[in-house]
Order: C-alpha cells, then structure tokens, then sequence
C-alpha cells in the first residue's frame, strides 16, 4: 500500500530558492507552495504566497515536499506544525525556539533573510518575530500525519477555511502578522489524516523457555518483549528478556508477530492481554478471565501458555492470557508491549492511542526477590476518530453521579460476619459517636488521628488486644443505609478515568498465629478502583465502558480485566469481603496471601470468604455517597454542591490515622493491636496511574 505525505517544510525568499523547488519534480516526490485560500495537493505545484503581505519585510513563502511511501515504512513524515514566536533573530534560544518544545520537533528548512525557519523577517519593527516549527514523527510509530496545508488571509479574525476531504482544518499556532498592525490576519492551517486504511496489528503471542524456539520463532518475524522497550513492527527481531529473571526456574520469554492488515479484515488481532494466577496448578481447566480469552501460545517446561515454571519459594503459578477479536469488529488493538522490573510505566509514550496499561499481575508477586515485575500493554483505535479527553465538557457533573450509581459495587459479606461496615459520620460525629479526634505532637509537627473515645475503653483495649468493644460491630447494611463512598477521578488530558469506591469498617479482626490473633486494628478502609475507558458502541459512537477492576486487600491489590469478574444486572461487579479483615476478592473461597514470618514452618496467612452472607449493594437509595475528587465537590442530582460539600475527612491533614495507635511489641511481623489505618485521602489512588 502506498500512501502521499509531507516529508519537509522550507521557508524562502528569493526567486532562485522558489525556482529550486519548483524543479524538484519527480515520480515519487515534488514540491509545491502554500497559497492563501489553496489547499496543497498530490501532484501540483503551485507558487507560494508571501506571507509578509502588507506588512513589508522580505517576500517569504513556505513549501512543502509530498513523497510517495511505500507501506509499512519507518519514514518520518509531517505530524505537527506551529507559528511561533521567536523574540527575536539572533540568540541561543531563537536557535533552540523549536527544538526546546520537545523530541521531534525543529525549525523548517530554507531561510528568510539568512535566519532559518523565520517568516517574518525585515517587516514592521512591532511584527512579533514569527518562524516555523515543524514535527516529524517515523510513519510506522505515529496514529496520524498532515496531508494538505493552507493559508488564510482577511481582516476577519474568525476566517477558517473549508472542510478539505472531510477534514475539518486546525490553525497552526499564532497569528503570523501579530502585533504588526495592519489590521489583517495571517493564518497558517494543516489538515490531519488518520492511518485507519491499514496497520500494523499483533496476530499471534507466544512463550518460550527454549533458545532454539526463539531464534526459530524470530527467523519467522516474531520479535521479543523487552525491559522498557516497546514492541516495534518492520524492524530488526530481537530477543525476549526472562522474566523470572531473579526467581530461579525457567528462562521465559514472551514474544510476538506483527503483520500489516487493512482495517477491514477479519484476521484475529490481539485485543486483551493479562497476565494471571493460574491457582496453583498448571494443567487445570482454562485459567484465563472469560469466553474469548486463551492461553497464549507456545510453552514453558512443556506447559502451554505458563510463565513462572519451576521458580523458587511461594510464587505464584502466573500464566499468560490473551484475547482476540477480528480487527474489522475490533474498536481498540493491541499495537505494542513492553516489561519493568518496578511499578513504573516504561518510558516510551506512544502518541496518540491508549497506554501503557498494565497486563494483569506482578509476575514476581509472592517471590521470594520481593521485585515488582510487570508486562504493559499499548493500544490503538481503529475507528476514524480518536474519542474525547475525559472533561468537564465531555461528562458534566449532571452526568458523574448516575454513572457512580451505574457502577456501583456488590460487596458480599461473609457468611457469620461480625465486624460490619459503618458510616464514618456514625463513628465519627453522630451523638455518642464512638471515635473522637486528637491532637499529636511529632518530630515533623502536629497530626490529628483517631482513637475510641471512651477512658475506660481504650485502658480495656490496651489491657487486653483481643477486646470486642461494642461499636466494633458495626451497621447492617441488611437493615441500616450504610454508604459506601464513590469518587470520580479523571484528568483533562486523559482519555479513560476511575471510579473508586471506599468501605469504612470499625474494626478490623486479625488472623490467628499459634492460637493467638494478630493483626487486630481499630478503623478499616477498603477500597476498589473500576478504570473507566472509551469504547466504540454499536451505535458508532464512543461509549465509556468498564475496562478493569482493582481489588485491595491488606497492604496490596490486584487488578483484573474487566471481564474476569461477575456482575449484577451486566454492570455492578461483585466482590468478596473477608471474614474478619474485609480484604476484597473476585470470588468466595480461602485466599491464601502472605507467608508467616519467624514461624519455624511454612505457615499462610488465608483470607476466607464463605458465600451465603449479606449483599451490600451500592446502588440502592441510602447505600452511596458520590464526590468528585478532581474538583473537590460533593455530587447531587442534578449537579454538585460547592467547596462546602466536600467532607473534612477529605481534607489534607485532617485525619492521619483512623484508630488507636499500636500495643506493645510485634511477633510474627504483627502486633496483636496494630495501629489504626490511614485514610482514602493518604491512599495512593488519585493520579490516574496506568
């Protein structure tokens, strides 16, 4: 496939330079100028306006150089173009005025009065000192390109010219006669194409523990995933990176196949991809999210799709799971992996479609290495048009409520429950409340916490860890309206946000060692995180969409594709709160989560979560408070109230630790009373992390 784009901009302003141009003409690439109220096209030359027009100075023209590119190309095409102002000809930073704004960018070639780029040179001593600045991206890593530019000229500011090829036309930063009086406008313009007629997509996804396999595999075109590298496709095979790198066992590699495919095909592209628990057994029955979902291809130490093979200590069986859809029906794909050995996202942005996104689980969770070890993914849109940033204008706050309430959480209590949720004005500001907060003095000033109220209570639970006060027990939600608490979060330049959901517990019953319960604690706040991203309706419109579910439980937190979990009426997930510790789970069961220290034999701790217990649905009347974190506001119907609505507990500062402060010394890694928790405003889940 071939396609025509701009592969350099010149400004000139001698008759010799623009005769230059004009004979550059040849089958596979030519020159042509810009004209006021023209729009460049394939395969005409046309001379270039002078942009100085009335306002003196040198007879400057921009030109541009349309090449023929044969598909898939790395080529570095036109992606961004800007009037600039330079402050003047002559310093280090008129020189650096392009280049400063980022990777990619530089000043046009040619010159105006010998200054490279410059648009406005000699004109009217008030024209601000305008050149152009100019992007270049290779094709095969950008989403879009500029095919046609154009000029406007009038004394209308508001002057835009027509939609080109059903393009609407965007203006290419400031005016080029600011400030010089005439009383005109001078605008240049760029039409932006999208690549939607074809790309380079994933089409298969394999493990391998074997050398030979992969140097077979990369004889084949495959390329392997690397540590903070991005996938790439039409380039030099390399290597997959092990990652059980640190944990002993097999050396596994993951890698993948790329193939150009127009956008109307029915190949299988991947989709989805997560890596996920396999539960201990490599041979059981499929171990991946949902209908659709495999394991990947290939093996390691014989077992299809499998990761962590043969590794040491208590890891986790972690297997690779993947998802795939025809890329004709396909609204997202995709386009590129890469692993970390932490929880940062790699480096490399990819401009213009989803990611990076975390696939799935640690790899290394539960490893004796204690590294975090992630695969990250990288999407693209195949629709024509990218979705909106996530704003005000795209979701008033008319509009975050409902959707709060649509998503809603059913939290499953054990069966035989005691310690109940609560709401935070009960515990905290009804009459006879049972918390107060207090005044602590610390070597970094003064904080505020929580702690029981009553004398007499706290001496009892000092004395004696395993105290049951009364207040410990909590609301029903079974006959009380106890909230949850929902936020919005989003980001103007984001195109995804998330709903994230607190639970307020009293108390928190700990995990019996030896006989004797560890891990007790006054306040308990559990919280689950649903990312919001844009999907392509059956109505051929964007639609947001449940993308995936974040589960805290303890001092860590898993996350799961969204169609991995089960659902109340197709949109509220389900989730599972332990007997006691109301850490949250997917499923009913024993979750066994962490290894006991100093024990002189392999000893878990295990979260149980016996069904059969009370449904705490969020989104029935009484049972959820909504706020919007990103303005600090409390959701109504209808709207928000103001600054006033926001909760003090909300409030930076206001309280640190929700509970009494720990007892005595820690055995087995655990005080038998351990300090109170802090709350959702000091939980790291409000910057939108991928």
């Amino acid at each position: 496939m071939d396609l025509w784009a701009i592969t350099a901009v010149a400004v000139a302003d001698t008759h010799e330079a623009k005769d230059r141009f004009k004979g550059l003409h040849f089958p596979n690439s030519h020159y042509t100028g810009l004209k006021y109220g023209e729009v460049t096209r394939v395969g005409q030359w046309q001379d270039g306006s002078d942009v100085n027009k009335d306002i003196g100075g040198s007879t400057t023209g921009i030109y541009i150089q349309y090449s023929k590119i044969t598909l898939p190309s790395s080529k570095k095409v036109l992606t961004d173009i800007q009037v600039t102002d330079w402050g003047n000809w002559n310093s280090y930073d008129n020189q650096m005025s392009c280049e400063n704004r980022g990777q990619g960018w530089q000043r046009a070639i040619g010159t105006s009065r010998n200054k490279r780029g410059a648009l406005t040179t000699g004109t009217d001593s008030a024209c601000a000192y305008n050149g152009l600045c100019v992007k270049f991206e290779p094709l095969d890593e950008t989403h879009t390109y500029i095919s046609h530019l154009t000029l406007t000229f009038s004394g209308n500011s508001g002057t835009k010219p027509e939609t080109f090829d059903h393009i609407p036309p965007k203006r290419a930063g400031v005016d080029i006669h600011k400030h010089c009086g005439d009383g005109k406008w001078a605008y240049l313009w760029y039409y932006e194409r999208h690549m939607f007629e074809s790309a380079a997509v994933i089409t298969d996804v394999q493990v391998t523990d074997n050398s030979d396999t992969q140097d077979s595999l990369k004889a084949r075109g495959y390329t392997g995933v690397r540590w903070n590298e991005v996938t790439l496709p039409n380039r030099t095979p390399v290597n997959g990176n092990d990652v059980n790198s640190g944990i002993g066992g097999s050396r596994t590699r993951i890698l993948v196949k790329y193939e150009n495919l127009t956008f109307d095909s029915d190949t299988r592209v991947l989709t989805g991809i997560q890596v996920t628990d396999w539960k201990g057994s490599w041979t059981g029955p499929n171990p991946c999210p949902a209908p659709g979902w495999e394991t990947a291809r290939g093996t390691s130490r014989g077992f299809p799709g499998a990761l962590t093979t043969a590794t040491e200590g208590p890891c986790l069986h972690n297997g690779l799971c993947v998802k795939w859809e025809p890329l004709s029906k396909a609204a997202i794909f995709v386009s590129h992996l890469a692993l970390t050995k932490n929880s940062q996202p790699p480096t490399k942005v990819i401009p213009h479609g989803r990611g990076p996104q975390k696939a799935g689980i640690n790899i290394h969770f539960r490893c004796p290495d204690g590294d975090e070890v992630y695969l990250w993914w990288y999407g693209e849109y195949r629709t024509k048009e990218e979705p909106p940033k996530i704003n005000h204008s795209t979701f008033p706050s008319e509009q975050r409520l409902p959707l709060l309430q649509a998503y809603a959480p059913r939290v499953r209590l054990a069966e035989g429950e005691n310690f109940k949720p609560a709401s935070v004005e009960w515990a905290t500001e009804a009459p006879d409340n049972p918390l107060e907060r207090y005044e602590t003095q610390t070597q970094e000033g003064t904080i505020y916490n929580l702690r029981v109220r009553c004398e007499t209570d706290r001496e009892s639970l000092c004395n004696d860890p395993e105290i049951i006060l009364s207040f410990f027990y909590g609301q029903s939600p079974s006959n009380k309206n106890v909230p949850m608490y929902g936020f919005w979060v989003s980001d103007e330049d984001k195109k995804y946000c998330d709903l994230v959901y607190f639970f307020w517990y009293p108390y928190n019953r700990g995990k019996k060692v030896l006989n004797t319960t560890y891990g007790n604690h006054v306040g308990d706040w559990e919280h689950i995180i649903l990312r919001m991203a844009w999907a392509y309706g059956t109505e051929n419109q964007w639609d947001l969409n449940l993308e995936s579910v974040y589960l805290s439980a303890h001092d860590f937190a898993i996350a799961y594709h969204a169609d991995s979990m089960s659902y109340v009426n197709n949109t509220h997930v389900k989730v599972y709160a332990a007997k006691g510790s109301h850490g949250l789970w997917k499923g009913p069961g024993d979750h066994r989560y962490k290894k006991v220290p100093y024990v002189p034999f392999e000893y878990y701790l295990v979260d149980k979560c016996p069904d059969g217990g009370t449904n705490w649905d969020g989104w029935k009347t009484g049972m959820l408070e909504g706020y919007d974190y990103t303005r600090k506001v409390k959701l109504i119907p209808g709207g928000e109230t103001g600054p006033e609505g926001w909760p003090d507990w909300m409030k930076e500062g206001y309280i640190s630790r929700w509970g009494d402060p720990a007892q005595g010394e820690p055995q087995f890694g655990q005080y038998k009373l351990g300090p109170g928790p802090t709350g959702p405003i000091d939980k790291k889940v409000w910057d939108l992390k991928p």
